[in-house]
């Protein structure tokens, strides 16, 4: 005959068997937390040196080319980002933003590489976003470097665009009298002074023929 005594043991090995497996769980939890938490800290140093030792430094050497161009609150170690405002002038007027951002991908085992462009106001239509992923244990540096110049080389292809649109140049085209074509202020060839006004040509040969026929 079965004793209580007996019963009582059955119960106690379904409680050690369920001990056993939360204690499985919770190691297999500690071990994913744990290397959770180095891919963070990989993807954390990861970010840091492409925005520090890639995009900074490129970002920076456009800057140079543009007065009006300014890196803003560069901070790798706050902020995993890098922008560049540029500000609203005669030759380009529009209010415009550059950035790139750096965001975990897959469980932080890839590096994302984000880009941005902003113009204000929209008058022209363009790509305004884009991203590439980067594996992060077997990242190759200069696969990343080509892949951010490619990006800012095509943001200064949109935003030299911006200087000879009609309706960004709207209020900066005048009209050569010899042929009639109307050019923007800043592809001007040539100019001729009468008195207080200034007469624009679109070429040298329009600028002769007017000076001719004005003897």
């Amino acid at each position: 005959m079965a004793t209580v005594e007996h019963f009582s043991k059955a119960i106690e090995e379904r409680l050690a068997q369920e001990q056993r497996i939360k204690q499985d769980k919770q190691h297999h939890i500690d071990r994913e937390m744990k290397l959770l938490l180095e891919r963070q800290a990989a993807y954390k140093e990861t970010a840091q040196g492409i925005l520090s030792s890639v995009v900074y430094p490129r970002m920076n050497a456009l800057c140079r080319y543009f007065e009006n161009a300014k890196i803003k609150d560069f901070d790798p170690s706050k902020n995993f980002n890098c922008i560049v405002d540029f500000s609203h002038t005669r030759r380009y007027p529009a209010k415009v933003s550059l950035g790139f951002s750096i965001w975990p991908g897959d469980d932080y085992k890839l590096i994302e590489v984000h880009y941005d462009i902003k113009i204000l106001p929209i008058l022209m239509e363009y790509d305004r976003t884009n991203a590439q992923g980067f594996p992060i244990d077997s990242l190759i540096e200069t696969n990343v470097v080509a892949w951010v110049e490619k990006k800012i080389l095509h943001f200064l292809d949109v935003y030299l665009r911006i200087e000879t649109h009609p309706l960004y140049q709207k209020d900066n085209f005048v009209v050569d009298p010899v042929c009639g074509m109307r050019i923007p202020f800043f592809e001007i060839a040539a100019t001729v002074e009468r008195g207080e006004d200034t007469v624009y040509f679109c070429s040298e040969v329009c600028k002769e023929t007017f000076l001719w026929g004005s003897e």
